[in-house]
């Protein structure tokens, strides 16, 4: 009983743990580029956007986010402060 116990413990380990490991987040900035100054952005279109199920998401709860912090989505040939690019991998 007390290896089942301990067998069962551990999967239940392994399966919590798992899936924190298949994140990357990846970021590019200066560390001293004027971020206040910045009011526009544009999403690139990337090789990998993904299902589109997800992209709808994410691009919608960053764009949230980004105009809370005052900046404003235009399109890229208004020429952006900041470029976004989106990258979903189902592995």
């Amino acid at each position: 009983m007390k290896i089942f116990r301990s067998i069962m413990g551990f999967s239940l380990f392994l399966a919590l743990s798992l899936p924190a490991f298949g994140q990357t987040v990846k970021v590019n900035w200066q560390a001293r580029a004027p971020f206040h100054d910045y009011r526009t952005f544009a999403w690139l279109k990337s090789k990998k956007e993904g299902d589109h199920f997800y992209k709808q998401w994410v691009v919608q709860d960053v764009n949230k986010e980004m105009e809370s912090k005052g900046l404003r989505e235009v399109s890229l040939n208004q020429h952006p402060d900041v470029f976004l690019l989106l990258s979903l991998i189902h592995i």
